[in-house]
């Protein structure tokens, strides 16, 4: 018996909802394998839209699509297609995934180990780089927990929002960043617009900590003490327009850096990243810093949650009103979570009244 070996698929672009056609292809056929069947989904979810060589589509949004062929003795071979749209921007919520509740999705059996694959939703790609021996990655992956227990289980815990689940629906992606370290250079993990081949400005998206990044924060961990005075956490995009850089901008996801300690936070709820000083981009790439470190690298797990990817720049906010007066403002930690209080009045950090 001969192994099923298949041709790659080249990705298409295509105007939206207009169709196109995939085939998969054999590197050789064997009379003696024959028949071969084909089995065609998408990698939203495992429900089968195909099962010829050939499938004819309709794309309204960029998709990786995943062809299995099986041989008579039951050998198979599994090859992916990608096919982007060129459409108005769409902001990328994740819902697209049919995940279980309390679920995640990372490593896809299509998937080739150490290689950059993709992840879908909106108009928006996000790098994913699996390593299916330890069921890992690096880049993104699609969660629908809405737990903030720490568990101890970094298993469970990277794949939670300190924020708990979603900022809306029920899905959000979490981003590790596979961090430089003496024997490794580092992974910038970018995401790329599909919509267009011309640069687009990217607004943004909200982002909080993961569960297990905030509790070795705030509790420490097998390699760190919580953090203290001086510690700090940082995410920093970098735009790109093809190979020259756009610009950076960062957002802090802890920051121990005052000297009033009233004004020291981690990150437990969603808040809005604003890319938009970026300029026009093809991609924007992210990397992680903290102050926790050692010979080896960093030291603090090194995730971040994000959702809606491109929404609209959130509008000014009812907090954002009151501070042009002269109320005096003051952060509060409240059940372990910042809040500002403004004259009798509370708001979280999205500038939500709360009361």
């Amino acid at each position: 018996k001969r192994p099923v070996e298949l041709n790659p698929i080249e990705k298409q672009t295509v105007t939206a909802d207009s169709e196109c056609t995939l085939t998969a292809t054999l590197e050789t056929e064997y009379d003696q394998a024959k028949p071969y069947s084909y089995t065609w989904r998408t990698a939203y979810s495992d429900a089968v839209i195909g099962n010829e060589a050939s499938i004819d589509i309709t794309a309204d949004k960029a998709t990786e699509y995943i062809c299995t062929v099986t041989d008579r003795f039951g050998q198979k071979a599994l090859v992916s297609a990608s096919v982007w749209v060129e459409k108005p921007a769409a902001a990328a919520t994740f819902e697209e995934y049919a995940l279980p509740e309390n679920g995640h999705k990372h490593v896809d059996e299509v998937w080739t180990d150490n290689t950059e694959t993709w992840l879908y939703s909106g108009t928006y790609a996000f790098a994913n780089v699996p390593n299916k021996a330890y069921k890992a990655y690096t880049g993104y992956a699609i969660c629908s927990d809405s737990s903030t227990e720490a568990s101890g289980n970094y298993n469970l815990d990277q794949f939670r929002s300190a924020a708990g689940g979603a900022y809306e629906g029920n899905n959000f992606a979490v981003a590790y960043y596979s961090a430089p370290s003496t024997w490794y250079a580092g992974y910038f993990d970018p995401i790329m617009l599909t919509n267009t081949a011309e640069p687009k400005t990217l607004t943004g998206f909200y982002i909080t900590n993961s569960v297990y990044t905030l509790d070795a924060i705030l509790h420490g961990d097998y390699a760190n003490d919580p953090f203290s005075d001086g510690d700090y956490m940082s995410v920093t995009a970098i735009g790109y327009n093809g190979t020259q850089t756009t610009g950076e901008t960062v957002f802090y996801l802890a920051d121990y850096r005052s000297e009033n300690s009233d004004e020291h936070f981690a990150l437990s709820t969603w808040e809005w990243f604003d890319l938009s000083s970026l300029g026009v981009v093809t991609r924007v790439e992210f990397s992680l810093f903290t102050t926790k470190s050692d010979e080896y690298g960093f030291t603090t797990p090194t995730y971040f949650c994000l959702d809606n990817c491109g929404a609209e720049t959130p509008v000014e906010t009812d907090l954002e009103k009151v501070q042009k007066d002269d109320v005096q403002s003051t952060k509060v930690l409240i059940n372990g979570q910042i809040f500002v209080l403004r004259g009798d009045k509370i708001y979280d950090l999205n500038g939500r009244l709360i009361r």
